[in-house]
Order: C-alpha cells, then sequence, then structure tokens
C-alpha cells in the first residue's frame, strides 16, 4: 500500500515522536517506515543501549537516545530478569509464571527467563520534567508493566500527544502490576479513547501445549499492544489543527491501517485548507487489496 503521501497531496511539517522502552526485542519500531516519507524528531528512552535500525540515518529523522527510566520520579527498585528485555519496576510472580508452559521453560527453577536475578535501587524521572520535545504527537510505550507510570508522569507531556501505542497486560505477571482496565480508566480521564488492540499473544496454561515450545494459544490472553486516539479523532476531528489532522492521518495510514479514521481527518482537512482530499483518497483504496492490523494473533512456535 502507498504511504499516504503519495495518495494525497499531503506532508506534515514534523511528526514528533516519544518513544520509552526504546525497542521491541529483537523487533524494528512499528512506526520506522515513516521515516522514508516525512520529517520526524525521535525522541528514545532506554536504559539499554541499543542499536538503532539503518533508517534513521536519513536527514530527515532526528532521533535523540536517553538512558533515563521513567516513572514517578522517585528512588525505585528495578527488578533484573534472567531475560533482560522482561526487567521491570515490578517484580514476576512466580506463582503466575509457572502456570504458563512457555513463559517458564528455562532451566529448573521452572520460572525461566523471568526469575529474578539482582535487585537495583534506580532514579526515575517524569516525562514531563525531561521531554526535551516541544508538543509531541505520538507516544509509544513497552516498559514490562510499568506503562501506568510513565503515563501518571506525563499528564502535561499527553496535552498535545494525538496517538498512543503500549502494551497492555490482562493478567498479573508482575504482582501488582497495573492492567489494561487501569489504563484505559486513565486515558479517558485524560481524554483519550480506546481504539484497537493488536498483536495479541497468549500461552497455554499447562501441562497443556499445542505445540513443541508451548508458544501457541487458542485461550488465555496475556498481552497485547493497544492504541489509544486522542478523543477529537473519534468525535470532533473539526476541533483539530490542519498539522494535527496531517499528522494523525500519515500515523493511523501508514502505520496502523485505519483506513475509514483516515477519511474523516481528510474531510476535516480539506474543509480547513480546500481541497478533494478525501475523494482521492477513497477512489485510491476502494478497489486496492487493504493490509489490516486488527485484533491479529502472535504465536510463538
Amino acid at each position: 500500500m502507498k504511504n499516504l503521501g503519495e495518495i494525497v497531496p499531503i506532508n506534515p511539517q514534523l511528526i514528533k515522536v516519544i518513544d520509552v522502552g526504546g525497542a521491541v526485542y529483537n523487533t524494528p519500531d512499528r512506526y520506522a517506515g515513516l521515516a522514508e516519507h516525512y520529517n520526524l524528531r525521535i525522541e528514545k528512552y532506554d536504559p539499554e543501549a541499543r542499536a538503532q535500525p539503518e533508517i534513521y540515518q536519513r536527514e530527515n529523522v532526528e532521533l535523540t537516545c536517553r538512558s533515563d527510566i521513567l516513572a514517578d520520579g522517585n528512588q525505585q527498585t528495578l527488578q533484573l530478569t534472567r531475560a533482560r528485555q522482561l526487567s521491570s519496576l515490578y517484580q514476576p510472580d512466580p506463582t503466575v509464571v509457572r502456570r504458563f508452559r512457555q513463559l517458564s521453560w528455562w532451566q529448573e527453577e521452572g520460572v525461566g527467563p523471568y526469575k529474578l536475578e539482582d535487585q537495583v535501587s534506580v532514579p526515575t524521572a517524569r516525562l514531563d520534567d525531561v521531554c526535551d520535545v516541544a508538543s509531541p504527537h505520538f507516544l509509544k510505550l513497552d516498559v514490562q508493566g510499568a506503562e501506568l507510570d510513565v503515563l501518571r508522569g506525563s499528564t502535561r507531556t499527553l496535552q498535545s500527544v494525538l496517538i498512543i501505542e503500549s502494551e497492555v497486560e490482562f493478567v498479573q505477571i508482575y504482582k501488582n502490576q497495573p492492567l489494561f482496565s487501569d489504563m484505559d480508566i486513565f486515558l479517558r480521564e485524560q481524554g483519550f479513547q480506546f481504539h484497537k488492540m493488536m498483536d495479541v499473544e497468549g500461552r497455554a496454561i499447562g501441562p497443556m501445549r499445542f505445540n513443541r515450545s508451548g508458544g501457541k494459544s487458542y485461550s488465555q490472553v496475556l498481552w497485547a499492544d493497544a492504541l489509544f486516539l486522542k478523543r477529537e479523532i473519534l468525535e470532533a476531528p473539526e476541533k483539530l489543527s490542519p498539522e494535527e489532522l496531517a499528522v494523525a492521518a500519515c500515523i493511523l495510514h501508514d502505520v496502523y491501517r485505519s483506513y475509514d479514521f483516515v477519511v474523516q481527518l481528510l474531510i476535516a482537512l480539506e474543509n480547513k485548507i480546500g481541497g478533494s482530499l478525501s475523494d482521492a483518497y477513497y477512489t485510491e483504496i476502494k478497489h486496492a487489496r487493504l493490509d489490516r492490523l486488527y485484533m491479529n494473533i502472535v504465536d510463538h512456535w
């Protein structure tokens, strides 16, 4: 599918991204393709230094990587697990982990990659206090159960954010961690609307397993990536500025395949600046074979 700028004459001045958690383990950023077509300002927060995609070396991309651990700004304890990408400000719950075969297959302890190996006292920062990106548009979160802690320290930053992608959990793999329902309530209070789930994952509860690794799920959902939109995108897009409409339309088309919302945003944009953006867009997509990113199941073989 073409990017939005190839379909209609739309080109935001700058798309501003805050990425907390840095990168999903061993996978590219979902939004990385934006760098091929638009000017990006990306600020990443990740205590572990990671190699960044080559696509970010383009002249149209300004990338800053920071090691701050984001939460409430207080001293906290970082729970270091055997698999470092599963470390969290919340301690893994071995009772829950042992119930799911693929989560606990490593070694004799029965808690595998979630085995707690060390606890380190660390300073945390509030995003509102350290963010160097003025009026960001897009916030991505993946911090192993502490996403709501980050959001609570970001209420001022959220005022300009249009789209949030966050990992959410439905079972407390970490002790006392907030779950999807907690995040949904908080973000509704901040003026956001839940949009859709992506990359839904579960695991077989023991002793049953559906494949060799136990990584294929037929029943219990454990976590997913959830997309939240500023409420005006759904209810009153005419209240957004032309730049906000253009940014939201580009992200929702290029990254999230929310074509129906893009049409609504383009109608609101053309009402402000003129043109026939929505007709041109609909003509392009109505006979196209459209990709979907909606409630897709991720299995680990």
